[in-house]
């Protein structure tokens, strides 16, 4: 009886250190990432890294900002890893007392920052620091595999996108202020999605117009509750991707074909030939620093993908007065220009479909992606937000699902970006 005890003890205490030992192990573990690298690198002689400040103080915006670090004993870029958590950070620049990275996209209020010397003993102590979200839901009640294109914004705020769904065109939607979505325009079998869609106001009704392009021939008016006419508010006798209004209410359109169209309210048209073997996605009216009004037109234009612009004078275009403003091929060689807006600032906004999904010009036509790794492909659509002027104004967009996102993994919502910047005015909100 007393040997049966003693192998019960024995059995116990065995038991009791298994546990004890899986409940340290699930501790220790979690998502710090310096315990395993101290075991790695202990030992190894050099002084342990100390940080005494962190820039921005407090918190920074996720994939955006760059966090600078300062302190003693770091060491050069082979040997110091910053952590974010578990995730670890891109060093931008490193120095004995100072460490540039870039902020990782992990939105979190209290982010432990850990430094690491591959040389120390120990790493430095976990400083709690906070990353924002630089990218936000604006509005999440579409459902895999919808895409919203088109999107725009009515003078009280309501946006309008249109609607596809499994590929098929399945109406224009309309959510309100309080992120309400009904149904603006009914599905017309067989119909193709808008490419465009805008509202006009001033000579086209005090209340507002919906007008819509569809790579077809002309411009349709969209009204509430409505199906869409078979014949188009205005024909045109070339395809019709993308339109933009001016200050003085004529509309401009292009698509393909090389031709740009002015429409007036009273359905007049001018034609303009501005090249050939031409496919424009693209159409955007904005007004210089030095109150120069230009046309931008982005997409294929006699063979080359760029943006091009015109001077508007008089409320005419002069074809041969014509500049490449940005030569986007060269650049993006294979890629297309899908979407283009502007900033208050004169900055340009290309939608493409690069991986870098929006591409930024500013002034001078220095180039990057905007937020990369934050904005992500398959990209369809953008609009200014004109009511969110939290930090600026926010850049609302779409994206499409791109090879490898499914259900499981990819939600079709529609976006927001910060940009600290305010956007440029759409003429049609105006009139």
């Amino acid at each position: 009886m007393k040997m049966k005890n003693n192998i019960y003890i024995k059995n116990r205490i065995k038991y009791l250190f298994m546990l004890f030992l899986a409940v340290s192990m699930y501790y220790g573990c979690g998502k710090d990432p310096a315990p395993v690298l101290y075991d790695e690198y202990k030992n190894n002689g050099t002084p342990d890294p100390v940080v005494t400040s962190i820039t921005p103080k407090d918190y920074a915006f996720a994939g955006l900002d760059t966090v600078t670090i300062s302190g003693s004993n770091f060491s050069d870029s082979a040997h110091t890893l910053v952590y974010f958590d578990n995730v670890e950070a891109p060093l931008i620049s490193v120095s004995p007392t100072q460490i540039k990275v870039k902020a990782p996209n992990t939105p979190g209020d209290a982010i432990s920052i850990r430094v690491v010397v591959t040389t120390a003993s120990a790493y430095a102590p976990p400083v709690s620091y906070g990353l924002r979200e630089i990218q936000k839901t604006f509005f999440g009640g579409l459902t895999f595999p919808d895409a919203a294109s088109s999107i725009t914004f009515d003078k009280t705020g309501n946006l309008y996108f249109s609607m596809t769904v499994n590929g098929s065109y399945n109406g224009v939607m309309k959510i309100d202020a309080n992120k309400a979505m009904t149904e603006y325009s009914p599905r017309k079998a067989g119909d193709k999605p808008w490419t465009a869609l805008k509202f006009v106001y001033g000579p086209y009704g005090a209340a507002g117009q919906l007008i819509g392009a569809k790579n077809n021939l002309g411009l349709w008016q969209i009204n509430l509750g409505q199906l869409p006419t078979a014949a188009p508010w205005v024909l045109t006798d070339k395809k019709v991707n993308d339109f933009d209004v001016d200050p003085d209410a004529n509309i401009w359109a292009a698509g393909e074909g090389g031709i740009v169209y002015k429409i007036k309210s009273d359905k007049s048209l001018t034609k303009y030939t501005v090249g050939t073997a031409s496919k424009i996605n693209a159409v955007r009216v904005f007004k210089a620093s030095d109150n120069t009004l230009y046309l931008y037109i982005g997409g294929t234009k006699d063979g080359k993908e760029g943006v091009w612009r015109y001077r508007i004078v008089n409320q005419e275009i002069t074809p041969s007065s014509e500049e490449l403003y940005f030569d986007f091929a060269a650049n993006y060689p294979g890629k297309y220009i899908l979407g283009l807006t502007f900033s208050n600032d004169g900055e340009m906004y290309i939608g493409t479909d690069d991986a870098s999904a929006i591409v930024t010009v500013d002034a001078s036509k220095n180039f990057k992606p905007f937020l990369p790794g934050v904005i992500l492909p398959k990209f369809l659509s953008f609009v200014w937000d004109s009511y969110d002027k939290t930090n600026g104004l926010d850049l609302v967009y779409s994206r499409a699902a791109v090879a490898g996102e499914d259900a499981k993994n990819f939600n079709p919502k529609l976006l927001s970006a910060m940009t600290f910047k305010q956007g440029a005015p759409y003429y049609g909100l105006e009139l």
